[in-house]
């Protein structure tokens, strides 16, 4: 018999043991999340503290009393909100972090969305319209 779920108060038992890659405790597919049975081990950044290390690695100038478009960049395009086909709806978006070299050649990644019928090379043919 499975272990059961080592969150409080939680007695559910699941048919394959779901271990957390950080603590290594037996969890419920409820709970199996390091955010959702609250790991010990997760790091949590507070939003503030991310800010000012960032603008501490990027020097962070200020022109004419705006932040730089070095700074401004690193916060326009993230996993949260990623660029895409604004005409897919949400339910059908289709996450990616896509890797790509420039004329100099060095690598730059953006966050984009597809359509998640979309096959990879008709992925590959919205990368090269744009």
């Amino acid at each position: 018999m499975n272990k059961k779920c080592s969150y409080i108060n939680c007695q559910k038992r699941e048919i394959v043991e779901l271990h957390c890659k950080s603590c290594s405790n037996v969890f419920c597919l409820q709970h199996r999340l390091e955010i959702d049975h609250q790991c010990e081990k997760l790091e949590v950044t507070k939003p503030k503290e991310s800010l000012k290390s960032l603008q501490k690695t990027d020097k962070a100038e200020k022109v004419n009393g705006k932040t730089s478009d070095k700074v401004a960049h690193k916060f326009s395009n993230n996993s949260l909100s990623p660029i895409g086909d604004e005409s897919i709806q949400i339910e059908d978006r289709y996450p990616l972090c896509v890797f790509y070299s420039d004329a100099e050649s060095e690598i730059h990644s953006k966050f984009m969305f597809f359509h998640r019928k979309f096959t990879v090379g008709k992925i590959l043919d919205c990368l090269e319209d744009q």
